[in-house]
């Protein structure tokens, strides 16, 4: 999902999304629609660290790789490309950033 799309769903801007999607924190209220939108449970957006987010994986400090039990659709198989290309280590912000950039070009 485009962050335009999901920013007219939610009722805000492009550039908020990309504020929360970077890893700062936002309202309750924010995440917990995001977490609705993209199929995560809400920890993943609340602590980053600790509940890997395919959204934010570089926010990602624990055991690799994580359990994706809190994951389900979308957010689910994003997680699991994500391992796949990042076997031993979560991505960094910028190896992200070209793998979803490689992302868009196969679709």
């Amino acid at each position: 999902m485009r962050l335009k799309e999901l920013a007219q769903k939610l009722n805000t801007s492009p550039a908020f999304i990309s504020h929360i999607l970077s890893g700062r924190r936002p309202g309750y209220k924010y995440l917990l629609q995001l977490s609705q939108e993209f199929g995560t449970d809400i920890r993943a957006f609340l602590d980053p660290k600790k509940f890997f987010n395919p959204y934010m994986p570089f926010c990602y400090q624990s055991k690799y790789p994580p359990n994706l039990d809190h994951l389900s659709g979308e957010a689910l198989e994003l997680a699991k490309q994500i391992i796949s290309a990042f076997p031993d280590r979560p991505p960094t912000r910028e190896e992200f950033k070209k793998f979803k950039r490689k992302l868009r070009r196969r679709k």
